[in-house]
Formats: C-alpha cells, structure tokens, sequence
C-alpha cells in the first residue's frame, strides 16, 4: 500500500534523535573497531558526491555506482527551486522571476531525465563540501553497495565499453593485449578485462590513488567522522529511497511522484526505455570520444550489448542484432531503434533481471586469481565491515 504523508517543518538540530539508531550504532561500534585501519590518505581523482538539500537541512554524501544517478534527481526535486537559481547557464533571463520559472520548469522535470542530462545537471545549487557534510547538525545520508559488485558496476561502466580512452591511458598500465590499433584509420579500440582492471585498482590504491566510481566509501565519505544516520543500499534501494522520504516528511505530492518513478522502472516498457536511456547516453559519450571514428561503433555498439546483459537490463539469450544496423553510416536513431526492437522480443521480470545480474558477477570472480582477491578484500575492508556485507567472495 502506499503511504501519503504531509509536509512537516526543515529539520532542526534536534530533529536527529527521531532518524534510526540501530545502524547508525552498528557503525559507530564498528568505526572504533576499524579506527586503527581509518588513517588512509587517499587522493580521489574528481569531486566528490557531496550535496545538501536545504529545503529539509539533509546532507547526502553519494557513492558512485550505488544508485546516484537517480539520487542527484531526488536531491533536485525535493529542493526549494529558490535555492536552485545559482544555477549557472549560458542563458540570459530578463528578470530573477523568469529565471525562478526556468529552474522550476527544470525541476519538474528532473525525474524524467535521461542519465546523459543528468550528469550534466549543474551541481553548484546543491553541492556541498566534505567538511560540511561530517560536520552537518542535520540528516545525514549515504547511499552504499557492496564491494564485489560495486567494483563489477564501475568496470562495465567506465571500462568494459570503450569510450574512455583517454582516462584508461593516464590511469592505467596495460598489457599489449588489452589495445589494439584499428586500420585504416587511426581508432584505439582497448579490451581491458576484469583482472587487468582490479589489477589497476590495487597498484593506485596501494599507492594512495583512487577515482570516485571505485574508490573506497570510507574515503569518499568519511563515514565514521559523519556518523550518518541514514543508510541507502543498492541491494534494498527502493525501500530504502521510500523510507527517506517518508521519514523526511515529504508532501504527498512529492512522495508519490517518486513512488510512481521507482514503480515504474520495474515495470517492462520502462525496462525498454532505460534500455535506450543508456545506448543514448553511451552513443553521446562515444561521439564525445576524440578517438572513435566509424571503424570502431560496430565494436563498441557490441560491447554495449553485452553490458545491458551483464547489468541484467536484456536477457542473455538474445544476439546482439548485427544485421539491424547499417554499419556504413550508423546513427543514434538507429542503433536505438535496433537495440530497442531485439530487447522486445523477451522482457526479463524483476527475479530474473537480479538473477542474471548475479550470474554475469560470479562468473566475473570466478576468472580472478586468489591473490587479487584478498588484495580486494584488504583494500575494501572497512566497507566490507562498516556496512554489514560478508567478504566471503563465495
């Protein structure tokens, strides 16, 4: 059944005592077990997620890949649009009231956004600071995800499908069968496995370096210094989004709104949708990319095939449809069409999409060596702890 709540007054400093205590104590507890190991010095390459919503005095640190797309869409819809009309833009507005009206119209429509505007939602209005967020007098937040397969997630995303080139270059040392030159024309095209890649995390991990999308929650958020009273998981992350927004004491308007949005996105046409929400913004990324020309698209078009599978978005029986697509002169339009026409021919209940998922991660693990394992284990071990998921691989 669905809850409505009504609106309720910010958050005051006192407020805190209402927000649940018993996770909030299983961290505080395991923080002065671990605190021997929380002096690492990890410089993270890109800002981190740090926002506030003023509107309810909420502070969110978020970790990518653990469902921050959608939670940077929340924190904009639930602020006051006043406190949005910092919002740089190139664009020039007559008045304060027409730029209040644009941010509004933004913010309506915020939840719709395909993952590509998204990204590129300017954070300026809502960021906030480290220091601010440990040192906040209000709700704290953090979203989170186990190790295994949050380290699985940021593969597929940023390396498994080559787009990146030039991040994978500066960051990383590869073996001559990772890269391979494309002819005639100049087009780097890199199979970067899952070994080298938790390779690369360990050496720049070992050497203090990590990026956002897999560095170590406890050095992107600082957990035990915030002590956050909320706790988002991936694994249980409708619940828990709900949860948030039923112990903010959201309008009903707004609660049902996102109640409506997660709904959906489990239902099969909204499957298809976010099917092509992601080869949407996977194709910008691509024309984005200095090094990719015609000769490589049917290349990375395949490995984004294979992504939607191992993320459990298209059933694994179905062929990448090679034929659907004119490969001489490929477009967006087409590619979408194409993507979208096969995944239709079979939709993947809720079940079956996590099932899948967990296949594609146990056997990513499965062809990792021992060694790289426990280094992964040693690594990653505060978040192992702090959040409760068993570092038992198996």
């Amino acid at each position: 059944m669905m809850l409505c709540v009504t609106g309720a007054p910010p958050w005051t400093a006192h407020d805190v005592v209402r927000a649940p205590t018993e996770e909030r104590h299983l961290v505080g507890r395991m923080c002065e077990d671990l605190r021997h190991l929380l002096r690492r010095n990890v410089t993270i390459e890109g800002r981190r997620y740090t926002f506030r919503i003023k509107k309810y005095n909420t502070s969110i640190c978020l970790t990518p890949k653990a469902g921050s797309t959608f939670l940077k869409q929340l924190i904009y819809y639930l602020s006051d649009p006043k406190d949005l009309t910092n919002n740089k833009t190139n664009l020039i507005f007559k008045s304060f009231k027409d730029k209040l009206d644009y941010v509004t119209k933004i913010q309506t429509l915020v939840l719709s956004l395909e993952r590509f505007s998204v990204h590129r939602l300017p954070d300026t209005p809502v960021r906030s600071s480290l220091d601010n967020y440990t040192q906040s007098s209000g709700l704290k937040v953090i979203s989170v995800r186990n190790p295994y397969s949050r380290l699985f997630s940021a593969y597929i995303d940023k390396i498994y499908v080559p787009l990146e080139w030039q991040y994978v270059k500066r960051n990383f040392i590869l073996n001559t069968t990772d890269v391979h030159e494309s002819s005639p024309k100049y087009c780097y095209v890199y199979d970067v496995s899952f070994q080298t890649f938790l390779n690369n995390v360990i050496y720049l991990l070992k050497r203090g370096k990590a990026d956002r999308h897999w560095a170590p929650i406890n050095d992107l958020c600082a957990p035990c210094s915030a002590n956050p009273h909320i706790i988002i998981r991936q694994e249980t992350y409708t619940e828990d989004v709900m949860s948030l927004l039923r112990f903010l004491n959201v309008s009903p308007s707004e609660y049902n709104a996102v109640a409506s949005m997660l709904n959906r996105s489990q239902g099969s046409l909204d499957r298809e949708k976010t099917v092509i929400d992601l080869v949407s913004s996977s194709f910008k990324r691509l024309n984005k990319s200095s090094h990719i020309n015609l000769t490589c698209v049917p290349h990375v078009a395949e490995k984004m095939w294979h992504a939607l599978q191992m993320t459990g978005h298209v059933p694994r029986q179905l062929m990448f449809p090679r034929a659907a697509v004119d490969w001489q002169s490929p477009t967006l339009k087409n590619l979408v069409a194409a993507f979208a026409n096969r995944t239709r021919d079979m939709t993947l209940s809720r079940h079956h999409m996590s099932t899948q998922r967990q296949f594609f991660l146990k056997r990513a693990y499965r062809s990792i060596d021992r060694n790289t394992v426990q280094e992964i284990q040693k690594l990653y071990y505060t978040d192992f702890k702090l959040f409760g998921y068993s570092i038992d691989i198996t």
